[in-house]
């Protein structure tokens, strides 16, 4: 999203001058692009997230197929979100690049934020915001720079900033809103949150997030640690959410060559006024786990995981 100067109408009218707006794409918009097959062709080599897809059939049997375009544009959808230069002219590793330089304007971005993003910071609103036609909504571009403003800015100014895209009601954000706030404050100052089966609360204390990729597995640190997966988007606002147990058994086999798990616990964390109602469903993947116990064997995975509510953060804004 390109911010202009302060309109000075007298001017604009003096200079035959109209105002003529581009919007962010929509992934709608990019799934209709790719479908051409001359323009498919001359952008597939930028498409690069991803080389292959994996699945798992009902007898839960591995199986690799070919990305199709579609599934290559979901994929850097993630990283490029709105921006169609992120899209289709720069690869994925430039696009995470820019997205990180972008946070080295740190001074910018607290300003950008205090100001309700009101003030002109043409690298900030560039790089980092969007703006879609329908609803005249603005946006963090992509699901990837969510993550990285929430570590940058911190609990505070976070809670900024999506009470301003409440305000707006702003669709494209409300997937993305509980992981921003929630990896802010586990590296800031902890969360306290609500155990709905035991009835009381329970603190988790601050912590180090580290990035890492799930592919490419490899040395941990001796201290205590988050792992945010590079691709990641499952922090949950919904009223139900799947369990797909290969994703977390394909984990631990690759971190089995570097620690013994002696105790496993899944949490599916969720804002405060949905911890009552919250439902596991649907459960892929039974019986992946049953060798880190009893209660997770085969039909048991769903009651055996925790849901927990966060207090300091609710949906309640529409």
């Amino acid at each position: 999203m390109s911010a202009r100067f302060k309109a000075k109408h007298e001017e604009d009218v003096r200079n035959n001058v109209e105002e003529h707006r581009v919007y962010s794409w929509t992934l709608k918009e990019y799934l209709s692009a790719v479908s051409n097959e001359t323009f498919f062709n001359s952008v597939k080599d930028i498409l690069d997230s991803t080389i292959h897809i994996q699945e798992f059939d009902s007898t839960v049997i591995e199986k690799e197929k070919i990305a199709s375009r579609n599934d290559f544009v979901t994929s850097k959808h993630y990283f490029a979100g709105g921006s169609c230069r992120f899209m289709f002219q720069y690869s994925t590793e430039v696009v995470i690049k820019e997205l990180h330089e972008c946070m080295h304007s740190e001074k910018d971005l607290h300003a950008y934020v205090d100001s309700n993003m009101s003030i002109y910071l043409s690298d900030v609103i560039n790089r980092l915001f969007g703006c879609y036609e329908e609803h005249e909504y603005s946006s963090v571009i992509s699901d990837f720079a969510v993550r990285l403003i929430a570590s940058t800015l911190g609990p505070s100014l976070v809670n900024r900033m999506i009470n301003f895209f409440k305000a707006k009601h702003n669709p494209a954000l409300h997937g993305a809103l509980l992981e921003m706030w929630f990896f802010s404050s586990i590296e800031a100052d902890g969360l306290e949150l609500y155990d709905r089966k035991e009835g009381s609360s329970e603190t988790w204390p601050k912590c180090d997030c580290m990035e890492f990729n799930p592919n490419t597995v490899s040395g941990l640190p001796s201290y205590p640690i988050w792992l945010k997966p590079l691709r990641w988007n499952e922090a949950t606002r919904a009223d139900e959410h799947p369990f797909k147990i290969w994703y977390f058994s394909n984990l631990l086999t690759k971190f089995s060559s570097i620690f013994e798990t002696k105790t496993l616990e899944i949490c599916f964390v969720v804002p405060i006024d949905k911890v009552s109602t919250f439902k596991i469903s649907p459960v892929t993947g039974q019986g992946l786990l049953a060798a880190f116990g009893d209660k997770w064997s085969w039909g048991k995975e769903a009651e055996s995981a925790r849901i927990l509510g966060t207090k300091k953060f609710s949906t309640n804004y529409q």
